[in-house]
C-alpha cells in the first residue's frame, strides 16, 4: 500500500510535469507569432507588443557599433551570465501575465538579491539600455519599446525605493514607452539621453523633427489610438500621474474611473519627503 507522503509526492510530480508541458506548448506558439495587438479594447494591457520570447533572449546583438557596450561593461563571464539570465527571467516573468505584468516579472526574480542591492538593479538597467539601443540601431522598433518600459521601469524602482528622488513610479511614462503607437522620436531619445556613447547621434538627428505624442488615460478617447501631440496634454493636477488630450471632456469622462486610484496616487505624495521630486 502506498503512504500518503509517497502518493502526494507523486501527485507534485505529475503537477510539475504538467506545468512543464504546458509552458512547452506556449512558448512553442509564442515563437511562431509576433504581433502588435491594437484592436481598440479598452483595457489599457490590450495596447501591448506579443512577441517570440527566443527575440527578447539577452544576447550578442546582430547590430553592435564597433563593439560598442551603450555603457553596460562586461566585468567578467559569470557577472555578464548572471545579469542576461536576470534579465532574460524577467522579460519571461513579464509575458506570462496578462495584467499586472511588471508585477508578475518582479515575482518571478523575486529569488535574485538583485533586488535588495541598488548597483545590482543599476547594472541590470544598463543591460536593458544596452539591448534596447542595439534594437533601434536594427530597426526592431516593436521591442525597443519594450526594452525602453522595462529599462525606466528600473530606473524608478531605483529614485523609489533607493535614492528616494521620487515618490511614486512615473507608470504613465513607463506604458506610453511601451506602447508601439508612441513616435520614433520619444523612443530614440530616451536611450539616447541615457547612454554614453554617441551610437544614436545618427539616429536622433533623422527623427528629432517628428512631432512627439502622448496616449491619453481616457480609455474611451474619440481620437484615433488615443495618441496625441505630446505638448498639448494635461495632467491630473491632484496625483500628477495621468494625463489626457486637450479635451477636457475626456478628463470628466474618465474622473468615475481614475478616482478611485487618484487619492492613493496623491497620498504617497503628501506623505512623502518634501525633497522628492513630483513626476513630470
Amino acid at each position: 500500500m502506498v503512504s500518503r507522503k509517497k502518493a502526494k509526492g507523486k501527485a507534485r510530480k505529475a503537477k510539475a510535469k504538467e506545468r512543464e508541458e504546458a509552458a512547452a506548448t506556449r512558448t512553442q506558439e509564442e515563437t511562431s507569432r509576433a504581433e502588435v495587438v491594437g484592436t481598440g479594447n479598452t483595457e489599457e494591457t490590450s495596447r501591448t507588443v506579443r512577441c517570440p520570447m527566443q527575440l527578447l533572449q539577452i544576447k550578442e546583438s546582430a547590430v553592435n557599433t564597433e563593439g560598442c557596450e551603450h555603457g553596460f561593461v562586461c566585468v567578467s563571464e559569470d557577472d555578464d551570465c548572471y545579469y542576461k539570465s536576470f534579465v532574460k527571467e524577467f522579460i519571461d516573468g513579464f509575458f506570462s501575465a496578462d495584467d499586472p505584468r511588471f508585477q508578475a516579472a518582479v515575482e518571478a526574480t523575486e529569488h535574485h538579491d538583485v533586488w535588495d542591492d541598488s548597483s545590482k538593479l543599476e547594472r541590470a538597467r544598463l543591460l536593458f539600455l544596452a539591448h534596447g539601443t542595439n534594437l533601434v540601431l536594427g530597426g526592431d522598433l516593436r521591442l525597443a519599446h519594450v526594452i525602453a518600459s522595462m529599462g525606466y521601469y528600473f530606473e524608478n524602482h531605483i529614485k523609489v525605493h533607493f535614492a528616494k528622488t521620487r515618490a511614486v513610479i512615473d507608470r504613465r511614462k513607463i506604458w506610453e514607452l511601451y506602447d508601439p503607437s508612441i513616435d520614433e522620436h520619444t523612443l530614440v531619445s530616451f536611450f539616447n539621453k541615457r547612454i554614453p556613447c554617441s551610437c544614436l547621434r545618427d539616429k536622433y538627428r533623422e527623427v528629432k523633427s517628428i512631432t512627439k505624442t502622448g496616449i491619453c488615460y481616457n480609455k474611451k478617447c474619440s481620437l484615433p489610438g488615443r495618441v496625441v501631440e505630446r505638448k498639448s496634454m494635461m495632467s491630473c493636477c491632484r496625483c500628477l500621474q495621468v494625463s489626457y488630450c486637450s479635451n477636457k471632456q475626456c478628463q470628466v469622462d474618465d474622473w468615475p474611473e481614475h478616482k478611485l486610484e487618484c487619492a492613493e496616487l496623491a497620498s504617497y505624495l503628501k506623505d512623502g519627503n518634501p525633497k522628492i521630486r513630483l513626476p513630470n
